[in-house]
């Protein structure tokens, strides 16, 4: 005989389910307008408040690569309300490159999906010299000076070092707060390089406003087939993943976390959202489970941890 106080849990639980959420929720992107996560909150924050019955807004809050954002969500309450549109760069760069990090993402999300994977890409202005990759960091490697490359994200950072140490290029960071004042800086010819995410670049680079020089994952980008990986370009053991996911407060009640779950689920098995993938993803979708997003970040966090060991990156 099934016992009361299971019944009773098992009550509980579809209660929470039946009333939530019963007002609008929030989602939080860690970056400025205009970019990868920007773009994707807004796409489906539509779908979802659909889905649930509830309004959607989505909020930015950038700075501090990321971390203003994720200390938004940590410090809201943990009813489901609030929910983080995060990338690699808050969750797995920023534990290894900043040592009074507020926040633990291990500790302090509750992953609701994966969404996407993609890549990001090397541009320079169309007025550059260099028409590839390989002239580009040969003259940084040979040059009296390095030459300086624009970021807005720990993880770009993470992956110019890499890019440094395997081709002896001296590449000088330059950071900023968002892409958008990037590429005006880099259409304008104001900077050398920048390494973006490619989602919000394919335009610029198919207007011919600025020039791709590789694309950072180990397959070529569909929309722009023409631009070689940087793998092609002679360094076969570099690959810098770009991704989304979404997360909740850790102490999320469980039952309002399957709520969000199976809406972000349906939504991903859905032309809707293959459609955006195709138009502005970059990649593919990534529809993983909040568990094996908790196991795929765990994952890239050990990747990357070897890659900022090898190139001499500490926590600063």
């Amino acid at each position: 005989m099934v016992s009361s106080c299971v019944l009773a849990g098992c009550a509980l639980v579809a209660a929470a389910q039946s009333s939530f959420p019963s007002k609008p929720l929030r989602i939080i992107v860690p970056f400025t307008p205009g970019s990868g996560a920007d773009t994707a909150a807004r796409y489906y924050a539509e779908p979802l408040g659909k889905l649930l019955g509830q309004p959607v807004v989505v909020e930015n809050r950038p700075g501090a690569n990321g971390a203003i954002g994720v200390m938004t969500l940590k410090n809201a309450p943990a009813d489901g309300y609030t929910l983080l549109m995060a990338s690699n760069s808050p969750i797995t760069v920023n534990p290894l490159t900043e040592k009074s990090l507020a926040y633990d993402p291990f500790n302090d999300l509750r992953p609701i999906a994966g969404l996407s994977r993609s890549m990001a890409v090397y541009l320079v202005p169309v007025s550059s010299p260099y028409k590839t990759l390989q002239e580009f960091t040969e003259a940084a490697r040979s040059g009296p000076h390095a030459l300086n490359i624009a970021t807005y994200a720990a993880g770009q950072i993470l992956a110019n070092a890499w890019l440094s140490q395997l081709s002896g290029a001296k590449l000088q960071n330059v950071s900023y707060k968002g892409m958008t004042q990037i590429m005006t800086d880099l259409e304008g010819g104001h900077i050398d390089a920048a390494l973006v995410d490619i989602s919000g670049a394919v335009t610029h680079i198919k207007a011919g406003k600025v020039r791709a020089l590789g694309v950072t994952s180990d397959k070529r980008h569909f929309q722009v087939p023409e631009v070689p990986t940087v793998q092609e370009a002679g360094f076969p053991e570099y690959l810098y993943l770009t991704w989304m996911s979404v997360y909740a407060a850790k102490h999320t009640p469980e039952p309002v976390a399957a709520v969000l779950e199976n809406a972000m689920q349906k939504i991903l098995d859905t032309d809707y959202a293959r459609g955006y993938q195709a138009k502005f993803g970059g990649g593919s979708l990534m529809p993983l489970t909040a568990a094996q997003q908790a196991a795929f970040q765990k994952e890239e966090y050990d990747r990357l941890k070897s890659i900022a060991d090898k190139v001499g990156i500490k926590p600063q």
